[in-house]
C-alpha cells in the first residue's frame, strides 16, 4: 500500500518520492505490532485476554490511515509543483527545442525517441 497508493494517485516519479516518508513512517513497528498482535490474538486463551492485543492490532490499522492521508497530500502537493511536465507527459508529448530556442518538435512521435 505504501507504493501502491501513491503511484495510482499519479504524478510520476517525484510524487510517489514525496509521499513515501510519509507512508513508510513507523513502518517496521506497526508491522511488528499487527503481526505480533494477531499472533497473540490467535492463542487458545480467554476471550478478555484476547481483546487487548485485538486493540492493539485496531490502533496498528488505525495510524495507517492518517499517514496515508498525509502522504497523499505530499504526493497532490509534489504534483502540483511540476504541472507542465505532467501535462505534456498526459497528452503524449513532448517539446524539443533547438539550440536558439525554437520549438523543433512537439509530436507523438518525439516523446517516444529516447
Amino acid at each position: 500500500m505504501s507504493y501502491l497508493v501513491p503511484s495510482v494517485i499519479g504524478g510520476g516519479p517525484a510524487a510517489v518520492r514525496a509521499a513515501g516518508p510519509w507512508v513508510d513512517k513507523w513502518a517496521v513497528c506497526r508491522l511488528v505490532t499487527i503481526n505480533g498482535g494477531l499472533a497473540l490474538t490467535l492463542l487458545p486463551t480467554p476471550p478478555a485476554v484476547r481483546a487487548l492485543p485485538a486493540g492493539v492490532v485496531v490502533a496498528a490499522y488505525g495510524l495507517a490511515l492518517p499517514l496515508l492521508g498525509l502522504g497523499i497530500r505530499a504526493s497532490l502537493r509534489a504534483r502540483r509543483e511540476r504541472p507542465d511536465r505532467l501535462a505534456a507527459h498526459r497528452c503524449g508529448t513532448r517539446r524539443i527545442v533547438g539550440r536558439s530556442g525554437r520549438l523543433v518538435s512537439s509530436s507523438p512521435a518525439a516523446a517516444r525517441s529516447p
